[in-house]
């Protein structure tokens, strides 16, 4: 797994600890409750590896030089979260709260915007997802046999746990195609289409085979 060797670099290491936490759902974090004019508003460990992966981000691209494509590609992102959160205004603390939580995770694209780089690093954060799938692939078997059955949300959620699961299946079969890592690839197979089954998404269904047409 590349994954040991890139936590070295504590970038690194905190861009793989915020995408780990992020695929954890808030509510099964720990969490500090703070009051925003008469809303309360949960802070996570999510919420606390996003500011500072921002931070980390912000620095790190303001010293490299970014193409075109990645500066159009910050400008859309702030805009819309712009939008996100601006049209919360008008509708209450609660609106501007959820929009903050959802407009924060953009903070997880200027972190691969400013520490992916090269394949070592992009193999690592695969390694996040395989491992991931492959515990939620557990906890969801173990729940399916002791609950008698039905869809299965795991620790994500059912829609979650598909999604991530119909990933990792279609990387597994992009490396079956191109006949290399047959060990790795039968793991992110077995583990994805388990997902799959579990969580029985049909979103994810569909994105399954529009990704093996692709393939």
């Amino acid at each position: 797994m590349a994954l040991r060797s890139e936590l070295r670099s504590p970038t690194a290491a905190l861009l793989y600890a915020t995408v780990a936490l992020c695929l954890v759902r808030s509510r099964d974090q720990p969490s500090a409750e703070i009051t925003v004019h008469g809303t309360t508003a949960s802070i996570v460990p999510g919420d606390v590896a996003l500011l500072l992966l921002a931070v980390a981000a912000v620095g790190a691209l303001a010293r490299m030089p970014l193409p075109r494509v990645a500066w159009a590609v910050i400008v859309t992102a702030a805009v819309f979260c712009g939008l996100v959160v601006g049209t919360a205004l008008g509708n209450g603390s609660a609106a501007v709260v959820a929009a903050v939580k959802v407009s924060e995770l953009a903070a997880l694209g200027l972190g691969l915007l400013a520490f992916l780089r090269g394949e070592r690093r992009v193999e690592a954060l695969v390694d996040v997802l395989i491992l991931f799938t492959a515990a939620a692939g557990v906890v969801g078997v173990v729940k399916f046999v002791t609950g008698g059955g039905g869809r299965q949300a795991s620790f994500l959620g059912e829609h979650d746990f598909a999604a991530l699961a119909t990933l990792t299946l279609l990387y597994g079969l992009v490396l079956f195609f191109e006949r290399r890592r047959v060990a790795r690839a039968t793991i992110a197979v077995v583990a994805g289409a388990l997902g799959c089954v579990l969580g029985s998404a049909l979103a994810s269904l569909l994105g399954l085979y529009l990704g093996a047409v692709l393939i």
